[in-house]
């Protein structure tokens, strides 16, 4: 039996949902229900330190869809005006980039800790280095930073359910779709900060 698919049926997810039955987008609103979301500690044998934990989080929600980009009441203000328009040119160019590439984000560490991070540095070794959609449409480092940080607030609020910023530092990834076709998960560094 395929991996991905052993987990699923541990979960109990041996039935798809339909559209209507899934979130429009992987949230906060999700922690706690099973059917859409489990948190499961990793055994798998990786050398971390001993402060380091290893989870996975395992989800039916799509991570990064046009509703995804929506402002909530309880967001600051968009980083990009361009964000506003969840159905124009530019978000499905940042739909197709941050789907075909990995997402990730972090909660709960301090700033100097953070500075050194250049989000889509791999992709965009120079802020000369553009990425193009099918459709023709460039996608800059600073444009994928924005919007990776953006469609990662849901994810950050919903880890920070589990591991709160508080007592945790979180570093987490998605994989693109390639290589996660038929599951999505995110994986969780989590550290406990020293007194």
């Amino acid at each position: 039996m395929d991996p991905s698919e052993y987990m699923k049926f541990n979960f109990g997810w041996t039935t798809g949902l339909g559209r209507l039955e899934l979130p429009e987008f992987l949230s906060v609103k999700d922690y706690g229900n099973s059917a859409l979301v489990v948190f499961k500690k990793n055994d798998f044998p990786w050398r971390l330190s001993k402060d380091v934990q290893h989870h996975l989080i395992w989800f039916r929600p799509p991570l990064v869809t046009p509703a995804a980009f929506k402002r909530l009441k309880s967001d600051p203000a968009y980083p990009n005006r361009e964000f506003r328009n969840i159905n124009g040119r530019k978000v499905a160019a940042l739909i197709e980039y941050l789907n075909e590439n990995d997402v990730y984000g972090w909660i709960g560490l301090p700033p100097p800790a953070v500075l050194p991070f250049r989000q889509s540095s791999e992709l965009h070794p120079t802020e000369k280095d553009v990425w193009v959609t099918q459709s023709g449409v460039a996608v800059t480092r600073q444009e994928a930073a924005e919007a990776m940080r953006w469609v990662g607030r849901h994810t950050n609020r919903l880890i920070a359910k589990r591991f709160p910023p508080s007592r945790y530092e979180t570093v987490w990834n998605r994989t693109n779709y390639r290589v996660s076709e038929s599951h999505q998960s995110a994986e969780n560094t989590i550290r406990t900060p020293p007194s």
